[in-house]
């Protein structure tokens, strides 16, 4: 069992090791005026650990589904169609 917790251990701690390095080389590659930026944006710790990050105005919407309509005639597809209606939670 404390081979299970070593193991367990070791993968959650390398995997913050891996964040850590990742937001150093990040500061080191942007420098701390693209931080106070992104802090200034709304995109800081504190709004991460509470659920207030902004919302992106350039990311997809949707307001759009869409599928495949298959055709099929004694079990054989014989025509496919693609189609794209208004989302029911958006209209």
């Amino acid at each position: 069992m404390s081979e299970l917790i070593s193991n367990l251990s070791f993968v959650i701690f390398g995997a913050i090791a891996v964040m850590i390095t990742a937001v150093l080389l990040k500061v080191l590659r942007e420098g701390p005026r693209e931080i106070r930026r992104l802090r200034r944006a709304g995109y800081g710790v504190s709004n991460l650990v509470r659920p207030e990050l902004p919302k992106d105005g350039s990311g997809a919407t949707n307001d759009a589904m869409e599928g495949l309509e298959f055709i099929a005639d004694n079990g054989r597809i014989v025509s496919v169609r693609q189609t794209r209606t208004i989302s029911a939670e958006v209209a």
